[in-house]
């Protein structure tokens, strides 16, 4: 199969002129995404390629 996945970030108003998101949990989110990917093995990404 193919790998997928997703991953949001909390926010408000989205669909609206102005929408809003809490900084930290952007920086959050980032910090997650980048975990995430260091801790993927080498393996598992040639695989894919």
């Amino acid at each position: 199969g193919i790998m997928a996945g997703i991953l949001s970030v909390p926010c408000r108003f989205i669909h609206s002129p102005t929408s809003t998101v809490r900084l930290n949990d952007l920086e959050n989110t980032i910090q997650l995404l980048t975990h995430f990917i260091e801790d993927l093995p080498g393996s598992l990404l040639q695989q894919r390629s």
